[in-house]
């Protein structure tokens, strides 16, 4: 049984906000009658295959009966160790917790610097292909992006009588191909093509903000 999510997005703004909104569909939508408890087992940041086995063992105690698990793994330092991962650490856990409820535990291995096909190289491994799953990682369109576009501009016409000097339409394809341009230039982790774009949107809607609120708000966002 799939229990295992891969999810690879190279934008970290991508990856906190798809985090964040599974953990609130969680809360408030699929598990309203158990506490959801969310841990990051790493953090971007490398620790020993030991130390990472120790922080996994910590959870068999967990009374599974009464909360709901989520695990979050950043792989980018373990490629050639996910196997082993799977198996000796995931696999204990997974079947203690089955014991007591099932799917009370989920883990989410996250990536940003995997190819999307890797789901294709590792169908034929039976220890991933029977436990992990990779999650689309589906791009935003020019369309919805006008979309947003128009709607926050309904709400800034209506509170503050400040209209767009061009259409939304026009706006967001010319957001789109610095998007795209962005993209193809392989921009740096700290100035990503999605923080260009959201800092792009504000300065059309004429925002004022301090680098320390911009990255306070997007980090959060969305609410859980």
């Amino acid at each position: 049984q799939v229990t295992a999510f891969l999810f690879v997005n190279k934008c970290p703004y991508g990856q906190t906000w798809m985090l964040r909104r599974i953990e609130h569909e969680m809360k408030n939508k699929w598990y309203r009658d158990r506490p959801v408890e969310v841990h990051n087992l790493n953090k971007k940041i490398y620790v020993d295959i030991q130390v990472l086995k120790s922080r996994f063992q910590k959870y068999i105690s967990t009374d599974f009966s009464q909360k709901q698990l989520i695990l979050i793994l950043n792989i980018d330092n373990y490629l050639l160790e996910v196997e082993q991962i799977i198996k000796d650490l995931w696999r204990p856990l997974l079947h203690k917790a089955h014991q007591q409820r099932p799917n009370s535990v989920l883990l989410f291995l996250m990536s940003q610097e995997l190819e999307n096909d890797l789901q294709e190289k590792w169908r034929d491994n039976q220890i991933l292909g029977d436990y992990m799953a990779q999650l689309p990682c589906p791009s935003f369109t020019e369309k919805e992006l006008g979309e947003v576009i128009s709607n926050i501009a309904e709400h800034f016409a209506f509170q503050f009588q400040q209209y767009l000097e061009e259409s939304p339409k026009v706006i967001a394809e010319n957001l789109m191909n610095e998007y795209q341009r962005n993209c193809q230039q392989n921009a740096s982790i700290n100035s990503t093509p999605t923080q260009n774009l959201l800092m792009e949107i504000y300065k059309i809607f004429k925002c004022q903000y301090s680098q320390e609120e911009f990255n306070r708000q997007w980090q959060n966002y969305p609410p859980t």
